[in-house]
């Protein structure tokens, strides 16, 4: 798996009718989560949700010749506090209002509050991280940035493209997977899966 350089990252594909349809981040993790193992994932068709909007957001309704674009999208897992749960878009490690020190982990470009890493891409076995520890001020204007992906150096954020992550959270803070708000946890560790993720657009 993996992007190669000079070489086409997508392809074009048919549907059979056997495919699962997501239109959120969520929901692929949710299906992820069921599957064995060591078991295959089945290809699905993506129509919402950031990895999505990184992956150019397409439209919805089908070309006229039935033909669409079919990527190899990493699986990311991470490990905390005793559980084990998927994400294919992002992991972030956060206190209430982005305050204290607060961790990204990005496979897509895109995150709710905007274009947080607009340089990640969800198929190069890597993911964009960034640490954060921002005064008030600096987080207003880092709000205005990331809508846009204007970003500019700051000594308080620190991006690094890594292929696994360990971490130990901050006081109050929070792990949201794709999204979804899980627990306050007392570590945290994230690799990738072996195991590409199909995905048509």
């Amino acid at each position: 798996m993996g992007i190669e350089k000079g070489v086409d990252w997508g392809r074009e594909t048919a549907l059979d009718g056997s495919e699962h349809t997501f239109s959120s981040d969520r929901e692929v993790s949710d299906y992820l989560f069921t599957v064995e193992p060591e078991a295959p994932f089945d290809r699905v068709v993506l129509t919402g949700g950031d990895l999505w909007r990184s992956l150019g957001s397409p439209s919805r309704a089908p070309r006229g010749d039935r033909r669409f674009t079919e990527v190899d999208i990493d699986v990311w897992i991470a490990r905390f506090s005793g559980q084990t749960r998927p994400f294919v878009a992002h992991a972030v490690l956060r206190t209430p209002f982005w305050s204290g020190h607060c961790i990204a982990a990005m496979n897509a470009a895109f995150h709710s509050v905007g274009n947080l890493a607009p340089r990640a891409h969800p198929g190069d076995e890597l993911l964009d991280v960034l640490f954060v520890k921002l005064s008030a001020p600096d987080r207003l204007k880092a709000r205005t940035r990331v809508r846009t992906g204007t970003h500019v150096p700051h000594p308080d954020i620190d991006m690094r493209r890594m292929s696994m992550l360990s971490a130990d959270p901050a006081p109050r803070a929070k792990l949201y997977l794709d999204g979804v708000r899980l627990t306050t946890i007392d570590d945290l560790e994230i690799e990738r899966d072996r195991r590409p993720l199909r995905v048509v657009i």
